[in-house]
């Protein structure tokens, strides 16, 4: 998601949608994998804000364990959330919280409401309302013209496979542009 804030900046949240397994070595595996995509687009920095939700197959506090364990810094502000976000038609299986969004940068999730009133699985909807402290700027995206790419054949393959598009980094925007046509005109 891309927005504009008040200052004219321009910000990214990365939203992930996940489901975690409810117990033994399918449930370590699954957050086993979230935890090295979060590290990896973490570090790519891509982003301003990631914002992971969705079922998670155990309550608040359990999550940020295991989320803590493998090194991933969240906002803690969600494990105040405790709302029943189960429903289930046997009445041992009601109400556990066990969806609900977790914040990793620099965004609070304000507030979390369940509604109650949808009854689309055994599961309630849950909406957040997020508040950004520091807007981290998004940074700049290489757009390729796929016609042109399209017109070059095989040649593209190439160009877009090659490794050093990563090494085209700079904050001079004219400068990332003449680097990338001296890339081009190379390979």
């Amino acid at each position: 998601v891309e927005g504009l804030a008040e200052d004219n900046t321009t910000f990214s949240i990365l939203m992930v949608c996940v489901y975690i397994p409810c117990q033994g070595v399918a449930r370590r595996n699954a957050l086993d994998r979230l935890c090295n995509f979060l590290h990896r687009e973490r570090d790519r920095g891509r982003f301003s804000e990631i914002v992971v939700m969705g079922d998670w197959n155990g309550v608040p506090g359990q999550s940020h364990r295991h989320l803590h364990a493998r090194q991933v810094a969240t906002n803690e502000e969600f494990l105040g959330f405790t709302r029943a976000t189960r429903f289930a038609r046997a009445p041992a299986r009601r109400g556990r919280c066990i969806d609900y969004f977790v914040s990793l940068n620099n965004a609070i999730v304000e507030k979390q409401r369940v509604l109650r009133d949808v009854d689309l699985s055994d599961h309630y909807p849950v909406v957040a309302s997020l508040a950004v402290k520091h807007i981290t700027a998004a940074p700049d995206k290489l757009i390729y013209d796929r016609l042109k790419l399209q017109l070059i054949g095989k040649t593209a393959v190439e160009i877009l496979s090659d490794r050093r598009w990563l090494t085209c980094r700079s904050d001079d925007v004219s400068e990332r542009a003449k680097q990338l046509r001296l890339l081009v005109e190379e390979i």
